[in-house]
Order: structure tokens, then C-alpha cells, then sequence
């Protein structure tokens, strides 16, 4: 595997199978632009055979919106690609394409470092084109990203409302509290309802339904609350554990649940860097807890990866 070394970073390329996997997806949206019946048996095997190390499964995962990709709908992709349409920015069908792979591999893993993933889609595009199309190509990954994060923070920000209202309405269902919590965003004619960084401004429709973008943030929210709930015991244990000042009932209800997400994701889901989620948790303290929310809530998780042997780099 290929590497870029410096003093302060190191970046790890794409591996063959990555990359190759990337662009037989990419090149299958090409062929079924410029010819929409195609053979598609014909064509994934000509595909295997241009890119012998590619994994067919996740080549038609991608391409099908099926798998680990099941959830990212087209009208979701179509959403990204506007964002990136932005003055400038010339449509170019192999950019386009390889573009909307890109986007269906970033929301899919939502949580997981996005270098890899743009590095990868740069390198396959930009060969093909000249330097100013190459400027405008790394710029729309750019954004792309920073739609990613954004979108993201909605996500968590829907589950800690949640882990919220829960603690209110202990008799509900964790469906009923989605429910709940669908209601009060959409309903509220103010969509920055809890703080002014509640992200959820461009999650609506002009008619005020929610959009693909809205739908996806809370589908994924509410699958990230029902992958917690086997957890909630040991999770209160980590923290009280790692916590040896403060009880779990003496802390506010805000920075427990702040705790409780962030320690999930660093001990059971461990979609991406350490580092990176004790940021995102102590982002969530700024944006809805108390001014030492923050300081509180990282030395907690940093304790827990201490106690855990986790390694924060």
C-alpha cells in the first residue's frame, strides 16, 4: 500500500481492490449513460474482467443502491450532486459519475475518515483531465465533504434529542420517540428550534415535508439509537467507571447522553478515528450543554479510552 509520508501526517493511498472496485462502479454509470439497456450481465463481466481485483458484490451494491448502500437513495445522491454544481463547475459525464459513487461511499459510511474515499476519486478523475478542470474537481470533493460532516452532525444531534426526550417519556417505545421527535422538527416553524446551530436548515422541502436529505438523517438516527439499546446498561457502567467523581445522577441529562453516544461509538461502534469522535462529542457539548460541558465531557471520554486501552493517537 502506498504511502504519503511528512512529519505531521501520514496518508494511506487506496489499495488496488479499493480503487478499482470505485471505478468499475463508476464506469458501469458511464456505459448505462450512453446506452440505457445495456446487458448488465454482459457488462459485469466485462467489467470483472478490465478490473480484475474489484469486488463484484460491492460494484453492484453501489451502482444498485442495495447492501450496505441500501439507504442512500438516488433522489439523496441527486441532492449532493447540486451542491457541488456550484458557478464554475463544468458537468462532465466521467466526473458526474464517478462523483455520484463517491457520494453513495460517503454517506453510507458516515462516520469513517473521508481522505481515503476523496484521494481515491480524485486520482480517478483527474486523470483525464486538464489542471483547471483538476482545481474545480478537488474543490467539489471539498464541499462534498463538508456536506458529509454537516449532515453527519444532524444525525447526532437527532439521537441526542432522543436519549433526551427518553429520559421524559420512559414508557414510550423507541419508535414512539422517533415519532415524537419527527413531529416536533417538522412542525416547529422555527427550524432552529433548540440553539441556533441546530442543524437542520435544507432538510425540508418548500412545502415543509422533509426532503431525501431530512429522511435519511432520521433513518439513520433512529438506526443508531436501535444499535445502542442492547448497550445502554454497559454503557452507563463504562462511564461510571471512568467517572470516579461524579455519579451518573448528579450529571445533567444533557452531557450524560452526550457521554452515552460517544461512548458507544469508541467502544461498540468504532466507525472511525478515536480522536475524531471525542471531537464530535465535545462539538454536541458547545452546541447544547452548559460552558464546562465541554471540558467535562472530554476528560470522561478520554478517561474511558484510557481505562479501555484505546488508543487516541
Amino acid at each position: 500500500m502506498a504511502k504519503k509520508n511528512s512529519k505531521t501526517c501520514v496518508v494511506e493511498l487506496p489499495t488496488v481492490a479499493f480503487s478499482q472496485t470505485r471505478t468499475a462502479a463508476a464506469a458501469w454509470l458511464y456505459a448505462l449513460r450512453y446506452e440505457p439497456n445495456q446487458d448488465v450481465p454482459a457488462l459485469k463481466a466485462l467489467l470483472r474482467e478490465i478490473y480484475p481485483e474489484a469486488i463484484p458484490d460491492t460494484v453492484s451494491a453501489l451502482v444498485e443502491h442495495t447492501g450496505a448502500f441500501g439507504g442512500v437513495s438516488d433522489a439523496l445522491v441527486d441532492d449532493f450532486m447540486t451542491a457541488v454544481h456550484t458557478e464554475g463547475y463544468e458537468s462532465l459525464p466521467w466526473r458526474e459519475d464517478v462523483t455520484r459513487i463517491l457520494i453513495s461511499d460517503f454517506i453510507a459510511a458516515l462516520k469513517s475518515p473521508s481522505v481515503q474515499l476523496s484521494e481515491d476519486a480524485i486520482v480517478r478523475v483527474t486523470s483525464f483531465l486538464d489542471d483547471k478542470l483538476r482545481g474545480t474537481t478537488k474543490n467539489a470533493f471539498q464541499i462534498l465533504a463538508g456536506q458529509r460532516t454537516r449532515l453527519r452532525r444532524a444525525v447526532r444531534s437527532l439521537v441526542l434529542a432522543a436519549l433526551y426526550l427518553m429520559e421524559f417519556r420512559k414508557l414510550h417505545t423507541l419508535e414512539d420517540v422517533c415519532e415524537d421527535l419527527m413531529d416536533l422538527v417538522q412542525v416547529c416553524p422555527d427550524p432552529d428550534f433548540i440553539v441556533d446551530e441546530f442543524p437542520f436548515d435544507g432538510f425540508f422541502t418548500p412545502e415543509g415535508r422533509f426532503n431525501a436529505r431530512g429522511i435519511y438523517a432520521f433513518d439513520e438516527a433512529s438506526r443508531v439509537l436501535r444499535a445502542m439499546t442492547p448497550y445502554r446498561e454497559r454503557i452507563d457502567e463504562i462511564i461510571q467507571n471512568s467517572s470516579k467523581r461524579w455519579r451518573l445522577s448528579r450529571m445533567s441529562l444533557i452531557d450524560l447522553n452526550i457521554l452515552r453516544l460517544g461512548t458507544y461509538e469508541l467502544m461498540f461502534e468504532r466507525a472511525t478515528s478515536p480522536r475524531s469522535l471525542i471531537n464530535e462529542a465535545v462539538e454536541l457539548a458547545k452546541q447544547f450543554g452548559a460552558e464546562q460541558s465541554k471540558n467535562f465531557v472530554n476528560g470522561i471520554l478520554q478517561q474511558i479510552c484510557v481505562d479501555n486501552q484505546i488508543n487516541v493517537g
